[in-house]
This record gives C-alpha cells, structure tokens and sequence, in this order.
C-alpha cells in the first residue's frame, strides 16, 4: 500500500509505502487533520492469508489463515516526513473476541477447534473523517457475532489527541459485509453516519412497517468538545522487506506449471489452474469466505489462480447480490491474464445433490428449486431434469460436490454427464469422493455422514463417463485445485476443457499428464494396445504412483523423486469397455487424480 500527493498543478510528487509487508494489508482510508498530517486507516491479517486452511484432518493451522479468520485495523499518520501512531494504538483499545473456527466439530472447545483460543479481531471496511474541532473520526465494520453469521454492524470512535474513546456499536446499521459506510460533517454540526442496513439482528431497536428489508440509515453521533495536542509517537517508515526465501519453492512450483505444455494430435495444450467453488460473505454461511473483492485477491495473490467461479449460494439469495457478483465477473475477467466465470452454487438435498452452475455469459437468472414428494419417485428426480433442460437453455454446466455425503449428496439418479461433464473428486472443506478406502476419505464428519452411493468408482462402474476436478468451498484455501488442459486462456477455452473432461483434481502444483497413445485423459477411445503413458512433475517426492482400472488399483513402481515418466500397459483386455485413471500421492501427502480414459470395444 502506497500513497502519494497531487500538487495544484496535478502532478504526482512520487510515491512512498505505507504498510508493505508480506502480510494482507487493504482498503485504506484518509483523512488530513488540521496540521496536514495524511491518517490512513486500513484493514490487516496474517503473512499466512489464504495460504494452507481446510479441513482439520489433514492441514496444519500453522501454514494458513483463511479469508476471514482474523481482520483488524490499524490507524498510522505521515507528515511527509516520517510515519506516526497515537501512543495506544487504535487495535489495542477495540477489544478482541474468542473464537472458534474449527471444521464440523460439534462441541465448542478451544482444545478442538481449527483456531486456538488467542482473542482476535473481526473488523473491515475503516472509514476516516476530521471532525468540525479537529478529532479523528473512524467508522468501521465489525461482523456481529461469535457464531459468524453474515450480519456486522458499525462502529463508532473518536481520537482527542490523548487517546481513542472506546468504540460504540451505532444503532440500526446491521447489514452485510461489503456496505461500507460514509461519514459527513455539517458546518458547526456533530458528525454523521450514512449507511445501509437490513436491521435484522437489532433487538427491536429499529421500529418499521418497511416491507423491504434493505434501506439507507441516517445516524447522529457525539464528540464531545475537548481536543487537545495530538500525542503520537514515531514508528519506523515502512521499508520493502527481502523476498521470503520459503516462498521460492511455491513461486518455481508455479512457474514450472504455468510453462507446461501438451501437443497432442498437433494442438498445443496448457494447464489452467482453477476454482469452481469460491463462496463469499453472499453467501448465507459465508462469513468466513470474507468480501467478495478477496475472492479474487485470494485468486491473484495467494492461490495463483488462473481462473475462478463465483459459488456463492444462489448469487446471495437476491437481485442485488446477483448483479454485483456478475458485475465483479467481469471486472475480473481479462482473456489470457486471468479468467472469471459467472456461477453460483445450487444447493438441494439428497438425492439431488449440492452442484455448482457455471456459464461463459453473463445475465443468467439463478434457478428455482422444484418442491416434490421424493418417496413418490424413487429413481428419478424433477427437479434435476429441470437442472439440465435449463443447461442446455442457457449453454451451462454443473458440477456435483460432496456427493459422498447424505446431506448433500447425490445417487446420481438422472445424470447426464453431456451437462455435467466433472465432479469435484476432492474438496479442501470436506473430504474425497473417490471411494471409502481412499486417501482423505472422512466417515466421521458431523452433519454430513456418508452416502456411499454418491462414490467417483459407484457412478464408473455404472457406466457413466464423469471426469474429475478439485475445488475448495467455504473456508477452505490453497489445498484444492481444478486443473484443466485448454487449448486457449479464455472462457470458452476452460469451458471446452471441462466439457471434454481434459482435467484433473489436486491439492498442490502438481503437473499430471496421462495418454493412451494419441488421446489424453477424459477422451473415450477406442483402440487394441492399453498402453498408460504417465507423465508427473510433482512438488516433493512422488511416494506412490496407482493405476485404477474399472475399480482395481494397480501400484506401479517408480523412483521416488519429483518428476516421473512411466508406461504401464493392460495385458488383461476383457471384450467389455474400461477405464483407467491415475492417483498421484506424494511423500508430504499431496495428492492428483487423473480424469479417466474410457476404451470402448
């Protein structure tokens, strides 16, 4: 974060840092107090943001921050000469709250929970105003409660010069994440606050007959008269810190996947690194997957994504909700630098199952579900048939995810695989959904107890040809991937890559490439030689290398180093079709899953 001053001829008198660090540092606000001094006020989190968070199983805590699993404030001031604060900082008067973050534990217990027991702070969106006498005025968002919902409320405080009044929640602001206030200064006037609220969650504080539930809010507030000399103390000017050696390793890891290329059949193919299931505070459980605008921060910075879906539930339940994210969608998007898709995720219980929707266009209305008695139709499902007859509509696709489980699972009962070509083979909230004896398999979460007939192997060995994926969903970061082999960095590109199924799922940067002679994973073939060609360049020593065919896991030996080339071939051929795909674990427990190669006699 930089700043820099305009002269009256328009110029830009160069710039200086303000907070460089390599932690996440974010929305500034300023003000000019009656000495000239520029405050700026901004957001902050840990050097870990968005790096590895999942599911408590199998990530460590220490690697990773999620989104939105602390936030502060902090509050500096420049004279153009050197950098200050005030003698108590302002984040050490707002207090801190306990909270516990863990995943799908249910007894509230810091010895359990995902986050430790250290207080912390819940705060965004800071807001600077000089009052008519000459106070610093702050404003900011604070998310209302320990449980996460998606309400905050504004905050009010004040710096006299001696030190920071304690901050006072302003009555009636309730609202959602992204409204961020405005404060303004009638001549010889007490200071106001106009923003927008829902007054949900305000006690009856708010008495109204407003059959809307969003509106716009007036409030006044009191400073009292007393000012006097500003008490600050001198913090040493921000300075560009050395690149962060441990970092390399990730940044080659990256590089060595962006530079991959695949020529097959004579068109030149390369791995696009994606997401099919970013939620945001849209989302009615998405406090914790933070703003919208860090959905794409996360992507940019931290993940290295090249693409990303909006999985917000239902594009946040409202018109609003869903015209920002298709206007954020497009913001984004640049063809051949990053791409952004319009999506939203459907969520219907079982047996219809949790998918995300995707499409390469924008101004596509979100779908109803469709209500009906499912013991009446036992093998069938109404509202699924819809699903697909408004894909094929609006030219969209669909992605199931946590099928495995019987809360938001499937049976795959009406599958079409023409409209919903993948499935999410692992989720970094939840687990895999290759099969019960697999690698990250979880019988064990609470509230989505196992569905064994939404297993990857069930609905292979029923025939269908379903490729594979990885994505995140709430909460989780950076340990789930949608990697695609596209032919062109654009929309259409990585939408023809998931239609044809030339994908595969991974936990880290992780270069998976399998042939069958001339045709790549996800093709349905025909031919006489079963010949694997595997190609894989992991990000640590490959620990074992398997083969699955129809079900049957076959270990192929290999040297245990990072980048292997190995062939296997099928001397058992029945007269049937087959299929075959590859899993990939490495010694530090990362993983890949190939889409399958379908032979068809």
């Amino acid at each position: 974060m930089y700043y820099t001053i305009i002269n009256a001829k328009g110029k830009m008198a160069g710039s200086k840092p303000v907070a460089v660090t390599s932690g996440f540092e974010v929305r500034p606000s300023i003000v000019f107090d009656d000495e000239d001094r520029l405050w700026i006020a901004y957001e902050k989190a840990g050097e870990n943001w968005g790096k590895d968070n999942g599911v408590h199983n199998f990530i460590d805590p220490e690697k990773g921050e999620g989104l939105y699993e602390t936030r502060s404030i902090r509050v500096v001031c420049t004279d153009g000469n050197g950098f200050f604060t005030t003698r108590v900082p302002v984040e050490e008067v707002i207090p801190k709250e306990t909270r516990y973050t863990k995943f799908y534990d249910k007894v509230r217990s810091p010895g359990l929970y995902h986050q430790s027991s250290t207080p912390n702070h819940y705060l965004n969106s800071p807001v600077l105003a000089k009052g008519d006498d000459g106070h610093i005025l702050l404003v900011y968002k604070k998310n209302a409660d320990e449980t996460y919902t998606i309400k905050w409320h504004n905050c009010f405080m004040y710096y006299d010069g001696s030190s920071w009044s304690n901050p006072v929640k302003i009555g009636g602001s309730i609202g959602q994440m992204h409204e961020v206030p405005a404060i303004t200064i009638p001549e010889r006037g007490q200071p106001r606050v106009v923003q927008a609220s829902d007054y949900e969650a305000d006690n009856g504080l708010i008495k109204t007959n407003d059959l809307f539930r969003q509106n716009i809010w007036l409030s006044f507030l009191q400073v009292p008269g007393s000012i006097y000399e500003f008490d600050l103390v001198k913090i040493p000017a921000p300075v560009i810190p050395k690149y962060d050696p441990t970092l390399e390793k990730e940044v080659e890891d990256v590089e060595t996947l962006e530079n991959y290329r695949a020529t097959i059949n004579g068109k030149t193919y390369r791995i696009l690194k994606g997401d099919s299931h970013r939620h945001t505070s849209f989302s009615g459980d998405g406090s914790h997957d933070s703003h919208i605008e860090d959905c794409y921060r996360y992507a940019f910075d931290a993940a290295k994504l090249d693409w990303v879906s909006n999985g917000d539930h239902d594009n946040g339940y409202n018109e609003y909700h869903w015209w920002l994210t298709q206007k954020y969608t497009d913001f984004y998007h640049l063809d051949g630098e990053f791409v952004s898709l319009f999506g939203y995720e459907r969520s219907c219980g079982y047996p219809d199952g949790h998918r995300n929707v995707i499409f390469t266009r924008r101004g596509i209305r979100m779908l109803p579900r469709v209500s009906y008695n499912k013991s009446a139709h036992e093998y069938s499902s109404p509202d699924t048939r819809l699903l697909y007859a408004y894909l094929n509509q609006f030219n969209g696709l669909c992605i199931s995810h946590t099928s495995a489980t019987k809360t938001a699972g499937t049976d795959w009962r009406e599958l079409n695989t023409v409209h919903e070509p993948v499935l999410e083979i692992y989720q970094g909230e939840r687990m895999t959904a290759e099969c019960a004896t697999c690698p990250r398999f979880n019988d064990d979460l609470p509230w989505f107890p196992p569905n064994y007939k939404g297993l990857y192997r069930k609905v292979l060995g029923d025939g269908h040809h379903l490729g594979v994926i990885a994505s995140s969903d709430h909460k989780s970061t950076h340990v789930s991937f949608a990697m695609v082999y596209a032919s062109e960095f654009s929309r259409e590109g990585i939408m023809d890559g998931l239609r044809k199924r030339h994908t595969y799922g991974a936990t880290d940067n992780i270069i998976l490439d399998v042939r069958m002679g001339s045709y790549m994973m996800g093709d349905v073939i025909k031919t006489d030689k079963r010949i694997l060609k595997i190609h894989v360049v992991g990000t640590a020593d490959i620990d074992e290398l398997v083969v699955v065919k129809d079900g049957e896991e076959h270990v192929i030996a290999h040297d245990n180093s990072p980048e292997i080339t190995v062939q296997w071939e099928d001397q058992d051929v029945p007269g049937d079709g087959n299929y075959y795909y590859v899993r990939v674990l490495q010694e530090d427990g990362e993983l890949a899953w190939s889409s399958p190669i379908w032979v068809e006699m």
